[in-house]
């Protein structure tokens, strides 16, 4: 089966993701075959990166140390749905009160 992964950073300036697309070849490296990237989304309120995965869950698992390793995405969540599927399931943070929605 395919997911749409999607990785959603959260920001007010669009300068704080001036970076991303050094952060988007570094993910879609460390996915390797499990994975491709999509696309990005770029907005005044924050940025989406869209993967289309065989698995959400191992996916992340291998973006995480880079995540934690780079600098300025504090605060992202990471979510997930079948490419059938309108509703996003939340990955990340583990403890999410609030249902996810792309901005």
């Amino acid at each position: 089966m395919t997911y749409q992964f999607v990785l959603q950073f959260r920001g007010d300036s669009l300068e704080k993701f001036s970076h991303l697309e050094n952060i988007e070849n570094r993910l879609t490296e460390t996915i390797g075959s499990t994975g491709s990237f999509d696309g990005n989304d770029v907005g005044l309120h924050g940025a989406n990166l869209f993967f289309y995965v065989a698995d959400p869950a191992v996916a992340f698992k291998l973006m995480r140390p880079l995540l934690n390793d780079a600098e300025s995405v504090a605060g992202f969540t990471a979510a997930y749905r079948t490419v059938a599927e309108e509703k996003f399931h939340t990955l990340w943070p583990a403890d999410a009160s609030t249902s996810f929605a792309l901005r």
